[in-house]
């Protein structure tokens, strides 16, 4: 019996392996394969090598395609530059990048707010880092000073308002006269940081006073528990001999 029922198994196989093979080896194909993991970029597409990136924007620009698209491939190339381990590479990547930075500082840029912000941001990071590798430091100090000022800034720089005026950059707001060199924090910074952690220092003092403060009926429980013989005898040390027992009464 169990012959037969193996040989109809293998005869049902046979005949869908021959009737669609290639749905079940793309099904074994999906099944098999590895999620892939996404990196950090301007979008959610796969990390593309550096001649995959200098090839698309290339088409894009033969296409005619808008600035949107080919600032995403754009950017995406100068952050693949930035992680390179080739110098000349990296020193490709901080011209890019500074040439790039410049087109988003111009307030006449169709580029919407929200893309110009995050951009910044995505360059201030890797090309900070990339300065630094290539030992560039003039550079380095220069994208240091531009990513310190990003606790500058607000949900407000995100959207183009009505207050907006021609030639203000937002986003990005300009390190004040008396600003340390490279930080973007002035005295103000630095008095205002120092009272929120004193007042928050406070807070936590008094809310951990307030917790160890139990209710009155708590307390008169606490009492009337280490009132009891086998507490005392519990939280005694170095008493010699048995001690009081607990008779039940």
């Amino acid at each position: 019996m169990y012959s037969a029922m193996y040989r109809r198994c293998a005869a049902l196989m046979m005949a869908l392996e021959n009737k669609m093979p290639s749905e079940l080896q793309r099904r074994y194909i999906f099944i098999g394969q590895l999620t892939p993991l996404l990196r950090c970029s301007f979008s959610n597409e796969l990390p593309l090598s550096i001649p995959q990136l200098r090839e698309r924007m290339q088409r894009q620009k033969k296409d005619g395609a808008p600035r949107m698209q080919t600032l995403d491939t754009e950017g995406r190339l100068v952050l693949t530059l930035a992680r390179s381990t080739r110098p000349e590479e990296r020193a490709e990547a901080l011209e890019r990048g500074e040439s790039l930075w410049k087109e988003l500082q111009e307030s006449s840029s169709p580029i919407p707010m929200t893309s110009r912000t995050g951009v910044r941001m995505a360059l201030c990071t890797s090309l900070r880092r990339c300065a630094i590798v290539s030992r560039r430091r003039e550079l380095a100090d220069i994208w240091t000073e531009r990513f310190s000022q990003r606790h500058n800034i607000r949900p407000e720089d995100f959207t183009t308002g009505p207050d907006h005026t021609l030639g203000e950059v937002l986003g990005w707001r300009e390190a004040r006269p008396r600003a340390r060199p490279g930080t973007g924090i002035d005295d103000e910074d630095i008095a205002a940081d120092a009272e929120e952690e004193e007042e928050r220092s406070r807070e936590e003092r008094r809310q951990s006073q307030h917790e160890r403060e139990l209710p009155p009926i708590q307390q008169f429980r606490r009492d009337v528990y280490m009132d009891h013989p086998m507490m005392q005898r519990a939280f005694k040390r170095g008493v010699e001999g048995p001690g009081p027992r607990y008779t039940g009464d």
